[in-house]
C-alpha cells in the first residue's frame, strides 16, 4: 500500500526529482516506511510507502528485469501468489516477494491484459521505455484512485487530489457544476471532481499518455458486460454459493506480513466478517467500535457483545461532538477530495486509533448492502411503487400532512423518511430510487445557488441516470439494477473517501464484500433470491442464521450514523459558522437562503442535519485549498 505521484511533460523537458518532491511530502501521511523516486526525461514517478507485504524488499519505483518498465504501485495484488507461479514457469526472473514484482512481470508477458487478471485493489503508473508511453490503471470498482490534471505543458498525477492542487494554482479551479451534484449526493462523480481541470481515471479502466499529450483511456472490466442469470436458482443454493466465496474473500484478505484488524459495527456484514475470521478461519482478529453517549446513535453495545461471543479482543472508542469539533480541520485536509458523507468521521476515528495501536491494516464490511439489498431504500422502491398511483390530490395531501411533522432529530428519522418520500416530484422508481439518495431537492437548489452556478447545473439526477443508462435499465429496474445503480453511483463515489480518510493515519482497509468473484456472483443473482416482500438482506440471513445468534441476523438495520444533528448547534457551531462564513464570501450562494435551513434546523421545523453538513464542508474545503471560486 502506497501513495503514487507522477508528471508527464509534453515539452521536452526534463522532470527532475525537485519538481517530485513537493508532490510526494503532500502523501506523506500514505507511506511513512519509504519513499522513492524516478525519472526518464520527460517522466517522474515517485511513491510514498507503507510495508504491509514483502517488508524488506518491496521499494519502488521498481523496474522490471529487463528494465525496460518501471512502475509505482498503490494496492494490494490478493492473488499475486498464483500469478508469481504462472509467471515464474513462463521464465520470468523474480527478484523479490512483493505483489509490485508481479504485476510488471505480468505486463512484460501481457501487455495490458495483466489488468484483467489481478483480484484486488489498486491505482498504478507504468513507463514503458521502448515506446516512451505512460500507463495508468486502477481496480475494477474504484478502491483505490488516480487523480490527474493537465496544465500547458504537462500532466500530472497522483493518489489523492492534493496531488494536482499542489502542482498549479490552475489546478484549484472550483467546477459551478460540480458544486450542485456535490450538494444533491454528498459527493461528486467521477471522473469529473469538483475542480474544472482535475479527473480521475474512471474505476475499471487503463489509459496510455504518450509525449505529445494524446492520451487514450479504455476498459477492462464494467459491471454491464457481467451475464445475468438466465435460469431461476433458489434461496439456499444462492446463499451456499455467496457464502462459500465470502469465506475466500476473507481468507484471501488475511494475507499480509503485519497484522490485520477488524472495524466491527452491529450490522450483518461486519458481523459476517468477524464469524468467519474467529470461527471459520481461527483467525480471531483485535475488532474497533466508535460508540457515543447518545443512546439513540449507540450500537457499540451490540458490537461488544459479538465479539466477546466470538472471542475477540475488542476496543471501543467514545466519541463525541468535541472530538470531532477539534479533528474537523484535519478531516477536511485528508479527505482532499469534496466529499460530505458523515460516515467519514467514523472511518477516521477508528483508523485513528487502530494507527496508535500500532497496526497498519484493517478490514470491514462496506458493500454487503449493494450486494444483497441491506438498504430501506430498497423498501421505499417498492411502496413507491403503488403511492405513484394515488391521485394527484391525495399524493400532495400526505406531503402537506409530513411537513407539519416536527424534527426529532434522531437516526434518519421516521419524520424525516416520510418527508423525504412524499416530496419525491418523479414518477418512475429509476428516478424515485435516485431522489431517496438526495440531501437538498431541485426547488431547494434553485433558491440557495446564485444563477451563474445554478445554470452550470447537469440533470438532477444525473449520477443515477448514467448507471442505469450503462446498465440498460428501464424506468422501472428490477432489484437487480437497483444494487448494482447503487454500487456504480452510491458505493463508487465513496470508496476514494474511505481509502483518503483511512490512509490519514496509514491505515489500509481491506473490503471482503467488494471481492471480485462475489460481485461478480452477486450481480448474477435473480431478483427473488435478493429481495422478496419487505425482506433485506435475504440472502445474508439465509447463510447466517445457523452461525450467528438470532439477535445478531434479525436485528434492526442500523446504519452508520452519528449524532450530528444535535452536534450542530453546540459543540460543531463554530466549525458550522466558520464553514457558512467562506460560503458567504464566495458568491456562490444566498446567505439568506442558507441561514434558513440553519434556522429551520434551530428551531425543528426541520431536520436540516446533512444539508448543512454539506454546506459547512465546502466552504472549510474552499478554504483549506484556496480554491479558486
Amino acid at each position: 500500500m502506497c501513495g503514487i505521484v507522477g508528471i508527464l511533460r509534453f515539452d521536452g523537458k526534463a522532470v527532475e526529482d525537485s519538481d517530485l518532491r513537493p508532490l510526494n511530502e503532500s502523501i506523506i501521511h500514505r507511506g511513512p516506511d519509504d519513499d522513492g523516486f524516478f525519472t526518464d526525461g520527460p517522466v517522474g514517478l515517485a511513491m510514498r510507502r507503507l510495508s504491509i507485504i514483502d517488508l524488506t524488499n518491496g521499494h519502488q519505483p521498481q523496474t522490471s528485469a529487463d528494465g525496460g518498465l518501471i512502475i509505482v504501485f498503490n494496492g494490494e495484488i490478493y492473488n499475486y501468489r498464483a500469478l508469481r507461479s504462472e509467471l515464474s514457469m513462463l521464465g520470468y526472473p523474480f527478484q523479490t516477494h512483493s505483489d509490485t514484482e508481479v504485476i510488471l512481470a505480468g505486463f512484460h508477458h501481457w501487455g495490458t491484459g495483466v489488468f484483467s487478471r489481478l483480484e484486488g485493489m489498486w491505482g498504478l503508473a507504468l513507463w514503458e521505455r521502448a515506446t516512451r508511453r505512460l500507463y495508468l490503471s486502477r481496480d475494477r470498482l474504484g478502491k483505490k484512485q488516480i487523480y490527474y490534471g493537465r496544465v500547458a505543458n504537462a500532466l500530472v498525477f497522483g493518489s489523492e487530489m492534493s496531488v494536482p492542487m499542489a502542482f498549479s494554482p490552475d489546478l484549484r479551479r472550483l467546477d459551478y457544476g460540480a458544486v450542485a451534484e456535490f450538494l444533491t449526493y454528498s459527493y461528486v462523480t467521477g471522473p469529473g471532481t469538483a475542480l474544472s481541470r482535475v479527473s480521475s481515471l474512471p474505476e475499471g479502466h487503463w489509459a496510455t499518455v504518450d509525449c505529445d499529450g494524446r492520451m487514450d483511456i479504455r476498459p477492462f472490466w464494467a459491471m454491464e458486460t457481467v451475464p445475468r442469470a438466465d435460469a431461476p436458482v433458489g434461496l439456499a443454493a444462492s446463499a451456499d454459493a455467496c457464502w462459500e466465496l465470502l469465506v475466500k474473500a476473507v481468507e484471501k484478505r488475511l494475507v499480509s506480513d503485519v497484522p490485520i484488524t477488524l472495524m466491527l459495527s452491529s450490522g450483518l456484514d461486519s458481523s459476517a466478517i468477524a464469524w468467519i475470521v474467529a470461527r471459520e478461519l481461527n483467525a480471531p482478529l483485535r475488532s474497533y467500535t466508535v460508540g457515543y453517549d447518545d443512546a439513540d446513535f449507540d450500537e457499540s453495545a451490540d458490537a461488544g457483545v459479538l465479539a466477546r461471543r466470538l472471542g475477540l479482543d475488542w476496543q471501543r472508542i467514545p466519541l463525541d461532538g468535541g472530538v470531532v469539533r477539534d479533528a474537523f480541520p484535519h478531516f477536511i485536509r485528508h479527505a482532499s477530495s469534496l466529499q460530505a458523507n458523515t460516515a467519514q468521521m467514523v472511518y477516521y476515528f477508528v483508523c485513528k486509533a487502530i494507527h496508535a495501536d500500532g497496526f497498519k491494516v484493517a478490514m470491514n464490511g462496506s458493500g454487503g448492502d449493494e450486494l444483497f439489498a441491506g438498504y430501506k431504500t430498497y423498501r421505499a422502491d417498492a411502496i413507491f411503487s403503488y403511492f405513484r398511483h394515488l391521485p394527484t390530490g391525495a399524493r400532495h395531501g400526505l406531503h402537506r400532512a409530513a411537513r407539519l411533522l416536527p424534527a426529532s432529530l434522531g437516526r434518519v428519522s421516521l419524520d424525516y423518511q416520510l418527508k423525504k418520500f412524499t416530496e419525491c416530484p418523479y414518477m418512475d422508481i429509476a428516478k424515485a430510487h435516485s431522489y431517496w439518495r438526495t440531501i437538498f431537492s431541485p426547488m431547494e437548489l434553485k433558491e440557495l445557488l446564485v444563477p451563474e452556478v445554478h445554470s452550470s447545473m447537469a440533470a438532477f439526477t444525473r449520477p443515477y441516470d448514467a448507471a442505469f443508462a450503462q446498465l440498460g435499465a428501464t424506468a422501472d429496474p428490477v432489484i437487480n439494477n437497483l444494487l448494482a445503480s447503487d454500487l456504480k453511483a452510491w458505493l463508487g463515489p465513496m470508496l476514494p473517501w474511505a481509502d483518503n480518510i483511512s490512509m490519514a493515519h496509514s491505515v489500509e482497509i481491506r473490503l471482503p464484500f467488494l471481492d471480485h468473484d462475489l460481485v461478480q456472483a452477486a450481480l448474477t443473482l435473480p431478483s427473488a433470491t435478493l429481495f422478496k416482500g419487505w425482506e433485506l438482506k435475504r440472502i445474508m440471513k439465509a447463510f447466517l442464521k445457523d452461525r450467528l445468534p438470532d439477535d445478531v441476523v434479525f436485528r434492526r438495520k442500523a446504519g452508520t450514523h452519528l449524532p450530528i444533528s444535535r452536534w450542530l448547534d453546540n459543540e460543531l457551531a463554530g466549525v458550522r459558522d466558520h464553514g457558512l462564513s467562506v460560503l458567504r464570501k464566495s458568491g456562490l450562494v444566498r446567505p439568506e437562503v442558507m441561514d434558513r435551513f440553519v434556522e429551520d434546523h434551530r428551531n425543528r421545523r426541520m431536520d436540516n442535519t446533512f444539508k448543512i453538513w454539506n454546506l459547512m464542508v465546502l466552504g472549510a474545503w474552499i478554504d483549506e485549498f484556496s480554491i479558486s471560486c
